[in-house]
Order: C-alpha cells, then sequence, then structure tokens
C-alpha cells in the first residue's frame, strides 16, 4: 500500500509538471492579485489612489471617469472622488456631495448609512471579473509582471456589456501589468474575441491605477457645516408608521437624496400628490425645508 501511495505521488507530480510546462511562463493566481489590490490594502502602503476606467466601442473611446480614493483623516473611513464628463460625486468625511455645472448637491442618505455608500468602492474586481478565468501566460519584462486570463463571459457580462460588442460565443479576456516590488497592479486590459481566433482580439476596457505618495487637495472645495439649514424627512406621513429623519445641510447646497437602492418616492406635500423635483427645486433662502416620502 504504502509503494501504491508513494507512486501515485510521483505520477502525480509528473502530471502537474507535464501541464504546467505547457503554460507559458508561471501561475499567478488571481485571488492573490485581488487580495493585495483592495484600496484597503493599498490605502496601507499609499495614502491615496487614482483609477481610470476608458472604456472602447469599435476602437474609439466611447466613455472615461476616474474615481479616487484616500484615508479619511482619523483613517477609520475613506473618502472618495468619482469624476465623470458632466457630474463629480464627493464622499468625504462622512458627508456626499454631488456636483452638477454649477449646481452643488448635499445627498441626504435616506436609506443607509456613509459607511455603506463609500463601501462599495471598496472593491478591485468589476463585473468582467466574475467570471471562472484560466491562465493563458504570464511573462516578466523590466520588473512588471504582464499576465493573461480568460473566460466564458458570465450571463451578467453578456446582459450588461451587449453595446460593448460582447456576446455569447465570445471569450472574454484580461490582461494585468503588475510591478513585481509592490505587487500592484498599473493597469488592466480588457478584451473579448471570437473562440476560434485567438488573434481577433477587441480591446472594450482599460483599467489604469495611479499611487500616490500624498492626498490630492480635491475636497478643498466643499463646504463645511458652520453655517446650515434644516432638512426633514418625512417617512409615511399622517400613517401610524410615521418617522422623521433630520439633516443639516451647508446654505448654498441643493437638496439630493440617496436611497441605497430602495424604491421610495418623495413629495413636496403632506398629502403626498406633488413629486419632489430636485433638479428644479432651489432650497435658497429657506431655514427648513421638510420632504415627505412613501415606500413603493
Amino acid at each position: 500500500m504504502r509503494n501504491r501511495i508513494i507512486l501515485s505521488i510521483v505520477i502525480f507530480c509528473l502530471i502537474v509538471g507535464v501541464l504546467s510546462s505547457c503554460l507559458p511562463g508561471i501561475a499567478v493566481s488571481l485571488n492573490d492579485i485581488n487580495k493585495n489590490n483592495l484600496p484597503r490594502s493599498v490605502l496601507v502602503k499609499n495614502p491615496a489612489y487614482i483609477e481610470t476606467l476608458t472604456y472602447y466601442v469599435a476602437g474609439s473611446v466611447s466613455y472615461r471617469y476616474g474615481i479616487y480614493i484616500e484615508n479619511s483623516q482619523d483613517e477609520r473611513s475613506f473618502n472618495v472622488f468619482e469624476q465623470h464628463e458632466n457630474v463629480n460625486l464627493y464622499a468625504y468625511e462622512g458627508e456626499i456631495y454631488l456636483k452638477e455645472g454649477e449646481k452643488l448637491f448635499a445627498v441626504l442618505q435616506a436609506s443607509g448609512t456613509y459607511a455603506e455608500y463609500v463601501e462599495k468602492y471598496m472593491v478591485f474586481k468589476s463585473v468582467f471579473d466574475e467570471c471562472t478565468y484560466y491562465q493563458k501566460y504570464s511573462k516578466k519584462t523590466n520588473g512588471v509582471t504582464e499576465v493573461c486570463y480568460e473566460a466564458e463571459p458570465s450571463t451578467e457580462v453578456l446582459n450588461q456589456a451587449e453595446s460593448l460588442g460582447i456576446k455569447p460565443g465570445c471569450k472574454l479576456g484580461s490582461v494585468y501589468y503588475i510591478d513585481d516590488e509592490s505587487k500592484l497592479v498599473s493597469k488592466i486590459e480588457y478584451y473579448y474575441r471570437d473562440s476560434s481566433n485567438e488573434n481577433d482580439k477587441t480591446q472594450f476596457l482599460v483599467r489604469e491605477f495611479n499611487y500616490l505618495d500624498e492626498k490630492k487637495p480635491l475636497f478643498s472645495s466643499l463646504p463645511d457645516l458652520s453655517d446650515t439649514f434644516g432638512v426633514y424627512i418625512v417617512y409615511n406621513p399622517g400613517k401610524e408608521t410615521e418617522s422623521k429623519s433630520h439633516f443639516s445641510i451647508p446654505k448654498g447646497c441643493e437638496i439630493g437624496i440617496d436611497t441605497n437602492g430602495k424604491s421610495i418616492s418623495f413629495f413636496e406635500d403632506e398629502e403626498c400628490t406633488i413629486p419632489f423635483n430636485f433638479n428644479t427645486y432651489s432650497a435658497e433662502g429657506k431655514d427648513e425645508v421638510y420632504i415627505y416620502a412613501l415606500f413603493n
């Protein structure tokens, strides 16, 4: 029996050796990459970093936006700045703001907390990483490891990315560029290809990472809470389940609301007949604002 076990181990080692020799380069764990590049892990080494995402359709830039993340002042939470073409989002020291054109909205959290809001940014994966990937190759050049993985697109990817050209039967690929010393990813290139053609690859997304030695003053223009007005959200007005939340908003801000994915309708009147239009409503000159809410 002992000889059989030893023989089995030898055969297993030979098989692993043969399979490994067929794979260009060395095996690189995708789980380790994701773990090393979680925002929490990155911000232990760097006070801040920026991720820039560029989407491509038919070889041309379709959309680009950036996300800046830093530790909060007490290092117990995180500040986030997300820059889009026409809208900037700020999550700073427990408060959330949205700037659209010249308008600055203070975003009230009707459901959920600040911590839950920033937690959405504390992941490294994108929807295109939620597939079962296998390694195609890896190689090292000038202190950088390049490793490529491929997968069958998941149902979620197919549902969300049809406009990018990803269809059933395609192969989905991702190429990581990793600094050998810091183990941090500098860039990820995503592509798709016909499953029968190894060379005809179409790039649809590039994620680039810039790690900073100091924080950027991106939040310096935000107002403080020294001069505020009150906003009350009254839930289920006139019913036994009526409840009320109070918020203090810096003067000069308009009102926005984050429902944390819950379906809630907001109204200007207690009878809930006049929808609250956040884009046209002006809080200028008001000391108190009441908003009435019904859960859908």
